[in-house]
C-alpha cells in the first residue's frame, strides 16, 4: 500500500485504480488469442515429451536387438586378436617372433602368409601342445615300450546332446575349415591387390639436369598410382577397392589342404618357377608341371615379343594394395564376418598394415522367444510412434493451408515452415531412410543366405576349381553388398538420437524450468557468433603454426585436417609431448605455451563466461519480483520488501494443470482451449486476421461466442492472458527511463518558475498600483487580496508535500531498481541530490514570496481607506496562473504510476 501525503495524490491513486479496473474487465482479441495459441502449443509440446522419450526408448532397444553390438565385438575382437597374436612368422623353436605388423617388405608378406597365416586359418589335424616328442621319448626309454606323438589321434571325437551322459550324435574334431573353434570359413580365402602404372612422366626430375641422364641413373620408370596412401590408411580405405582388383587369387580350403595352399603361395611369390623341382615336394597336385597361380602367368612382357607375357611373381614394385581376406560364419551368434587383412604400400616404400572385420546378422528374429517378443514388440512401437508423428504433422499442413487465404505454397511457406517443424520432418526422414536401408539390407540377407545356400551343397567336392572358384566369388560379391548395406543401415541410425534430441529441445522449450539451455543458447547466440570470429582465427594461426613447426616430423600435423583435428586434442588436454619434442623441446614448448595460454586458458574460458553470462540472464529473464512498497505513518520514507515469486512453472506443477483441465472438460464444468480456439477460427478468414484484431472482448463476450463456456472460465482465461501481456510488454525501469524521469522533473521545474515569475510580476504590479489615487472599485480589493493569498498558500504547500513526494518516490524507486549497480547508482544520487537541492531552493523561493504577499495584504489593510483604485485587478492573472500550475503538478510521474500499480 502506498500512502502519499496530500490530497491530490490521494485522489489520483483512487482515479487510477478505478481505470485499472475498468481496463481489466476487456482485452484486445489479438493477444488474447495469441495468448491461447501459444497455451495450446505448449501443452501439445509437453505432451510430445513422453511420445518422444517413448519413441527414442524403442528406437534403443530395437537398434540393440537387431545389431547386439556385444556380440558383434566379440566376434571381431576374436578374429583380430588372433590374427594379430597368433599369426606370426620368423620362428624360433615354437616361438614366432615377429607377427602381421613386422611385415615391411615383400619377402616379409609371403613369410607371414605361408607360416602364419595360412596355419592359422587353415588346421585339418588337432593341435597338441609344443615339445611333447620329449617326454614320449623320455617314457619309452623308462619304460621300455613304444611311446611316440606319431600314435596320438589326428582327429578326436565330440560327444554333443541335451545331456552329457545322454549323446544324441559325435562330430569328429577339428571340422574342416573350422577356426578359433567357433567361426567356420564360408568360401576360401581370397587375395587381389591394386597395382600402379609405370611411368617416366610421373617422374619428378630437376629441369636443369638432362632428361636421359637421369633415365640412365634411375634405370626404371616411376609409379602412377591413385590414392598413393602417403600417410597412414583409415577403416575406411580397407573398405572399398580403387578400380577393378586385380591379380585375384583364390585359396580354396574346402578342397585343398595346408600344403598345397602353401605349395600355391610358392608359386605365387616365385612366378612359378622351378615348377620340376617342386613336384618332388609334397602337396603338389598330380600335374606336378601346372603353375597354381594363374595371374602369375601373366607377370611381366616378354622382351622377346611385344605382344607376349612370361611368368612373373605375383607381388612386385607395381603393387599398391594387398587385400587378404575371408568370409566365415559365427554359428553361435549368428553373424556373417567378412575378415580383410590390408597391406598399403606407398611410394616412400613403407607398408601400412590394417586389419578390418565387418558382420552382419544373417536372422535377427532367430533366439530366445522373449528376446524376439520385445524386439518385436518395440519395432510396432516405434512404427506406430513415426505413424502418429507423420498423422500430426500432415494435420497440422492442412490446417495451415485451410486457415490461410495465401496459395497453398505461401501458406507452407510463410506459416508452417519453422525452425521446430523442419525438425520433425528430419525426424521423419531420417525414421524412413532407417527403414529404407533396413529393407535394403533384408535384401542383401536374402542374397547372401541363397548364395551361403549354393556352397553348402554336398556336390562341392566333386566341383572344378574354376567352378569353385565362381561359386566363392558369387559368395564374397554377396557378403560385401551385405556388410555395407549394414553399414549404412548404422551410419543412418547415428543420426536419428541426434534429432530426436531436437525434437526433445522442443518440449524443453514449452517448459520454462526445461527451456533455460534453449534459451541460454539464444541469448548467447550473437555474443557466440561474433566470439567464435575471434576464437576461430586465433585458432587457425595457431594451426598453421603446428602445421608448419611439425608437418614434417609428425604425422598428425602433415596435413591441414589433421593438424586441425590434432589442435583440437590439444584444446581438450589430449597431446603427445614425446611426438611434439621431436622437433625440438624448445620449439615446441614455445607452441605448446602459446596455444594453452591463448586458446585454452583466455578464449575458453571466454566462452565458458559468456555461457554462464547468457545463462544468468535467461534464468532472470523466467522469473519476475514482486515488489510491494509500504510508507511509514511517522515520516515520509519508503521502506521497500521484497518477495520474489518465480514464474517458471514446474513438470509436475504444469501437469497438475492439465490435469486439472482435463477433470473438469470431463465434467462438463468447463471446455477445451481448443474449442475457444475454433470458435474464434470460424468467425475469421485466417489466423493472421484473428491475430491482429484489436477488439476489445470481456468474459460475456467470450460467453456469447464459445457454445458452452462458463463465465467463470471466461475471466480465468482472460485474467490470465492479461498477466502475460503485462509480463511480455512491462519495460524494465533502468538508466534511460531514469534519465526521461529527472528531464521531465526538470522541465516541470522550469514551467513552475515560469509561473513564479508571472506571480512576481503581477505582485510588483499590484504594488504599484497601490500609490495610486483611490478609486469606488478599491473597496472589493481587500476580499480579493485575502482569497489570492490563502489560494497561493494552499497551492505552495501543495506544490511543496507533491515535489518532495515526486522526488522521493523517484530516488527510492531508482535505488531499489539498480542495487546491483553501485556506479550507477552513486552517479544517479548525486543528480537526485542536485534536483532535490534545486527544488529545495525553489520552494524557499517560494515561501519568500509567500511572506512578500503577505505584507502586500498587510499593507493593503493599512492603506485600504487611503489608496488609490487599480487600473487593473490582478486576480485573474494569478488565478489562472495558479490552475496551470495545479494542472501541470496534478499529472502523475512515473514513479507514481508504478507505486499505483504495485498498489492495485
Amino acid at each position: 500500500m502506498v500512502r502519499v501525503r496530500g490530497r491530490a495524490p490521494r485522489k489520483r491513486v483512487v482515479r487510477k485504480a478505478v481505470d485499472v479496473q475498468g481496463e481489466r474487465e476487456a482485452l484486445q482479441l489479438g493477444l488474447y488469442l495469441s495468448w491461447l495459441r501459444n497455451e495450446l502449443d505448449s501443452e501439445a509440446a509437453c505432451l510430445e515429451m513422453p511420445w518422444t522419450m517413448l519413441l527414442l526408448l524403442t528406437f534403443a532397444v530395437t537398434v540393440y536387438m537387431h545389431t547386439r553390438p556385444d556380440f558383434v565385438v566379440v566376434v571381431e575382437g576374436a578374429w583380430k586378436s588372433a590374427i594379430e597374436e597368433g599369426a606370426t612368422f620368423a620362428w624360433s623353436e615354437n616361438f614366432g617372433h615377429k607377427n602381421v605388423y613386422d611385415v615391411n617388405s615383400l619377402a616379409d608378406f609371403w613369410s607371414w602368409l605361408r607360416l602364419g597365416f595360412l596355419p592359422l586359418l587353415v588346421q585339418h589335424s588337432w593341435a597338441w601342445s609344443e615339445g611333447l616328442d620329449a617326454p614320449y621319448a623320455d617314457m619309452a626309454a623308462n619304460l621300455s615300450m613304444n611311446f611316440s606323438t606319431g600314435d596320438l589321434p589326428d582327429r578326436l571325437d565330440l560327444a554333443y546332446g541335451l545331456f552329457a551322459d545322454e549323446p544324441w550324435d559325435s562330430a569328429q574334431l577339428p571340422v574342416r575349415g573350422d577356426v578359433l573353434s567357433y567361426n567356420k570359413i564360408v568360401a576360401g580365402i581370397r587375395l587381389q591387390q591394386e597395382r600402379a602404372v609405370g611411368s617416366w612422366e610421373a617422374c619428378q626430375i630437376p629441369a636443369s639436369m638432362p632428361e636421359e641422364l637421369w633415365k640412365d641413373w634411375l634405370g626404371k620408370p616411376c609409379m602412377v598410382s591413385e590414392p598413393s596412401y602417403f600417410l597412414t590408411p583409415e577403416v575406411r580405405h580397407s573398405e572399398t577397392f580403387h578400380g577393378e582388383p586385380m591379380r585375384v587369387e583364390w585359396l580354396l580350403t574346402a578342397k585343398q589342404t595346408l600344403q598345397e595352399l602353401q605349395m600355391m603361395t610358392l608359386d605365387m611369390e616365385d612366378g612359378c618357377s622351378d615348377l620340376s623341382g617342386k613336384s618332388s615336394k609334397p602337396g603338389r597336385p598330380e600335374v606336378p608341371d601346372e603353375c597354381w597361380c594363374q595371374s602369375c602367368q601373366e607377370g611381366a612382357q616378354d622382351p622377346q615379343d611385344s605382344a607376349g607375357f612370361i611368368p612373373g611373381p605375383w607381388l612386385d614394385e607395381y603393387t599398391r594394395r594387398v587385400e587378404v581376406s575371408t568370409v566365415a560364419y559365427n554359428q553361435n551368434y549368428g553373424l556373417l564376418s567378412f575378415v580383410s587383412v590390408n597391406f598399403f604400400i606407398n611410394k616412400g616404400g613403407q607398408v601400412h598394415k590394417l586389419l578390418d572385420v565387418q558382420s552382419a546378422r544373417i536372422d535377427p528374429y532367430v533366439g530366445y522367444l522373449l528376446s524376439v517378443f520385445i524386439m518385436f514388440l518395440c519395432d510396432i512401437l516405434w512404427l506406430i510412434g513415426l505413424l502418429k508423428l507423420l498423422l500430426y504433422e500432415v494435420q497440422d499442413i492442412v490446417n495451415t493451408i485451410t486457415g490461410s487465404q495465401q496459395v497453398w505454397w505461401r501458406a507452407l511457406l510463410f506459416e508452417y515452415l519453422a525452425f521446430w517443424n523442419v525438425v520433425d520432418w528430419l525426424s521423419l526422414a531420417c525414421a524412413w531412410a532407417v527403414l529404407g536401408t533396413y529393407v535394403r539390407a533384408g535384401m542383401e540377407v536374402s542374397a547372401a543366405s541363397t548364395q551361403l545356400e549354393n556352397v553348402l551343397q554336398p556336390d562341392v567336392s566333386n566341383l572344378t576349381r574354376a567352378e569353385l572358384w565362381a561359386r566363392s566369388d558369387l559368395v564374397f560379391q554377396a557378403t560385401e553388398s551385405l556388410v555395407s548395406a549394414e553399414a549404412d543401415f548404422r551410419t543412418t541410425l547415428l543420426l536419428f538420437p541426434l534429432l530426436v534430441m531436437l525434437r526433445l529441445f522442443k518440449s524443453f522449450h514449452a517448459q520454462p524450468r526445461l527451456a533455460v539451455v534453449t534459451k541460454t543458447i539464444a541469448t548467447a547466440s550473437q555474443d557466440l557468433l561474433h566470439f567464435f570470429i575471434v576464437l576461430m582465427s586465433v585458432y587457425t594461426c595457431m594451426a598453421v603454426f603446428g602445421y608448419l613447426l611439425f608437418g614434417q616430423d609428425v604425422e598428425d600435423f602433415s596435413t591441414w585436417d589433421r593438424a586441425c583435428i590434432t589442435c583440437f586434442r590439444t584444446l581438450l588436454g589430449e597431446w603427445d609431448w614425446e611426438q611434439l619434442e621431436s622437433v625440438g623441446r624448445v620449439l615446441a614448448a614455445i607452441w605448446l605455451w602459446c596455444f594453452v595460454v591463448l586458446v585454452v586458458l583466455v578464449l575458453l574460458n571466454m566462452v565458458l563466461a559468456i555461457l554462464m553470462d547468457a545463462y544468468g540472464v535467461a534464468s532472470h529473464g523466467l522469473t519476475h519480483v514482486v515488489r510491494s512498497l509500504h510508507v511509514s505513518k511517522s515520516h515520509n520514507t519508503f521502506e521497500v520488501v521484497k518477495s520474489n515469486a518465480s514464474v517458471m512453472m514446474t513438470v509436475p506443477q504444469q501437469m497438475s494443470e492439465m490435469l486439472r483441465r482435463r477433470r473438469l472438460n470431463r465434467e462438463k464444468k468447463t471446455v477445451r482451449l481448443k474449442d475457444i480456439w475454433f470458435a474464434y477460427l470460424e468467425q475469421f478468414q485466417s489466423m493472421r486476421e484473428m491475430f491482429e484484431s484489436e477488439v476489445l472482448v470481456a468474459p460475456e463476450d467470450l460467453v456469447k461466442v464459445v457454445p458452452g463456456l462458463p463465465l467463470s472460465q471466461a475471466k480465468r482465461t482472460l485474467i490470465s492472458a492479461q498477466r502475460v501481456v503485462r509480463e511480455t510488454s512491462s519495460v524494465h525501469y533502468g538508466m534511460e527511463n531514469m534519465r526521461m524521469q529527472l528531464k521531465m522533473c526538470n522541465g516541470r521545474v522550469k514551467i513552475l518558475q515560469e509561473e513564479v515569475s508571472a506571480i512576481r510580476m503581477a505582485v510588483d504590479e499590484a504594488r504599484d498600483a497601490a500609490g495610486t489615487l483611490p478609486s469606488p472599485t478599491h473597496l472589493g480589493l481587500k476580499e480579493s487580496t485575502l482569497r489570492i493569498v490563502d489560494v497561493l498558500k494552499d497551492t505552495v504547500g501543495g506544490l511543496r508535500s507533491q515535489v518532495h513526494g515526486v522526488l522521493e518516490e523517484e530516488c527510492h524507486i531508482y535505488e531499489l531498481g539498480h542495487r546491483q549497480l553501485q556506479d550507477d547508482q552513486r552517479t544517479m544520487r548525486v543528480c537526485a541530490q542536485d534536483a532535490k537541492a534545486k527544488l529545495r531552493v525553489m520552494l524557499q523561493r517560494l515561501e519568500d514570496l509567500s511572506t512578500i504577499l503577505e505584507e502586500y495584504a498587510t499593507k493593503e489593510q493599512v492603506h485600504s481607506v487611503f489608496g488609490s483604485a487599480l487600473t487593473r485587478d490582478p486576480e485573474p492573472s494569478l488565478a489562472a496562473g495558479l490552475q496551470r500550475s495545479l494542472a501541470m503538478c496534478s499529472e502523475p510521474t512515473r514513479g507514481q504510476i508504478i507505486m499505483n500499480d504495485s498498489v492495485l
